[in-house]
């Protein structure tokens, strides 16, 4: 993992996430189907798909994790169509 401290914020780039049902590594060719292009005014970046870093984030279970599930949780509540 490496982490990029930006104008926008901070970015971490990491070579897989476990974001398979039963918590196995993904890479980024796993990923890139599903992932958001976020576009600033000076760069554009792949993002991995919100359902899948709520995916790694519940299979990685750190305290940091579980503490960053419920705002995860309501911005996908957010974005569901109504």
């Amino acid at each position: 993992m490496t982490r990029w401290i930006t104008g926008a914020g901070v970015l971490d780039v990491l070579q897989e996430i476990p974001a398979g049902q039963r918590g196995e590594p993904r890479g980024y060719s796993d990923l890139e189907p599903k992932a958001v292009l976020v576009r600033s005014a000076d760069a554009s970046v792949l993002v991995a798909a919100l359902d899948d870093i709520i995916t790694s984030k519940e299979h990685a279970d750190r305290k940091k994790d579980r503490d960053a599930l419920p705002e995860l949780y309501a911005l996908r509540e957010q974005q569901q169509p109504r």
